[in-house]
C-alpha cells in the first residue's frame, strides 16, 4: 500500500520579511509600465525567460524585487555596484536641504 503525500512547495523564495518579495501582480505591473516583453525583461534582469514566466505566475523573492526596483529607477541590473553607490551619494547630496 502506497501512501501519497502532498509535495511541499519550493522554499526558494522563503524570506523572513515577505515585504521584500515582489508579488505576481507587482511584477506584471512593473513589466507593463516599462513595456517589456518576457524576453526583454529576462535580458534586463539577467535571468532566463522561464524565470520571468514564473515571476508573472508566482511572484519572486527579494533579489528579483530589488532588481526590478533598480531598473525602474534607471539602474541596470548589471551596473557595477560601486558606480551605483557613488550615484546614490551624489543624489543624496543634491537632495539634501541642509546644504
Amino acid at each position: 500500500m502506497s501512501v501519497s503525500r502532498p509535495i511541499p512547495k519550493s522554499r526558494a523564495f522563503a524570506s523572513a520579511d515577505t515585504s521584500l518579495r515582489i508579488s505576481a501582480d507587482e511584477f506584471t505591473t512593473w513589466q507593463q509600465r516599462l513595456d517589456l516583453s518576457n524576453a526583454d525583461a529576462a535580458a534586463a534582469l539577467y535571468v532566463s525567460p522561464n524565470t520571468v514566466t514564473a515571476a508573472r505566475r508566482d511572484g519572486a523573492g527579494a533579489e528579483m524585487a530589488l532588481k526590478c526596483r533598480a531598473i525602474a529607477a534607471g539602474i541596470g541590473a548589471g551596473d557595477a555596484w560601486g558606480h551605483v553607490w557613488r550615484l546614490g551619494r551624489i543624489n543624496a547630496a543634491l537632495t539634501d536641504d541642509s546644504l
